[in-house]
């Protein structure tokens, strides 16, 4: 199923499109159309897709393998998720419902660059980048390390939830670098 000029479903799950509720592939569709294919666009290469959507196996998969994923990633899609962290039930309460759509993506011309490309477009007012072809809503655009780049890209909470809501629940630093795997970031804002 393709989702945008560029972009097909089968990049971003391996589950089956019957398996995958309207919610998730309203999020997932959002996410190719509205903010990956913009940006592939503009940084004109191909971008290959190492995550999408993701399931708790998932999950359980990547932190076995040595990977730090949150456990309120974006990469969910708006599946509930059980908490384990402390300080995140203490949040919000013993599950997460809230993600909206992310993807790991490694950019022909190389994740490093197209980060550092990015930046100089990102408005740290509105969380948007202001590419020359039109104004990309994101929620995060991390680079990201582990034994190569790749980068983190996510739909904005306000693409389901009120800005209001988003701001005082949601808010999550839009523009980070992490070279230890996701177990700390630095804000490049």
């Amino acid at each position: 199923m393709q989702l945008s000029e560029n972009f097909y479903l089968k990049e971003l799950t391996k589950l089956p499109r019957t398996a995958i509720p309207p919610t998730q592939l309203y999020l997932l569709k959002a996410l190719c159309e509205d903010v990956l294919q913009p940006v592939r666009d503009f940084l004109g290469c191909k971008i290959k897709i190492t995550s999408g959507l993701r399931t708790t196996e998932d999950h359980r998969r990547l932190i076995a393998a040595g990977y730090s994923p949150s456990e309120t990633s974006d990469h969910f899609f708006g599946a509930m998720v059980r908490l384990t962290s402390h300080r995140k039930i203490a949040r919000f309460g013993g599950e997460y419902p809230f993600s909206v759509g992310a993807a790991d993506i490694i950019p022909a011309c190389g994740a490093e660059a197209a980060y550092w490309k990015m930046r100089p477009y990102f408005d740290a007012e509105t969380g948007e980048l202001n590419l020359p072809a039109g104004v990309v809503k994101i929620g995060q655009f991390l680079l990201e390390k582990s034994r190569t780049y790749w980068v983190h890209v996510s739909n904005p909470a306000t693409l389901v939830y009120s800005k209001d809501f988003a701001k005082k629940y949601l808010k999550k630093t839009p523009f980070m670098l992490s070279l230890d795997n996701g177990r700390s970031y630095q804000s490049i804002i």
